[in-house]
């Protein structure tokens, strides 16, 4: 069973982009610390996943900035000691990049 089917099995259907998105940044979000700075930097990457998934239009600056930076080093990720390589396999279980 792939990861978008655990997800979809686990909520008994197919989620809607919020229930995705939250989904998606709660699971990442738990990888990262817990003080302010460590928020702050994951505010950031939590940020360019809703950009990804809110912003339907494919060529708009958000949509197309957001997937530049969730396809780099994810610096924001790194410092946090979070794999930015994780993340991307995240977001590819829950089909929201290539």
């Amino acid at each position: 069973m792939n990861k978008i089917t655990e997800i979809k099995t686990a909520l008994h259907t197919t989620p809607d982009k919020t229930t995705l998105k939250k989904a998606v940044i709660k699971k990442i979000g738990h990888q990262f610390g817990t003080s302010p700075e460590q928020q702050l930097m994951f505010a950031v990457v939590a940020q360019a996943i809703a950009d990804i998934i809110d912003d339907p239009d494919k060529e708009s600056v958000a949509h197309v900035d957001a997937l530049w930076y969730l396809s780099g080093n994810i610096p924001h990720a790194e410092i946090c000691g979070v794999d930015a390589d994780w993340i991307r396999r995240v977001l590819r279980s829950a089909e929201l990049i290539k």
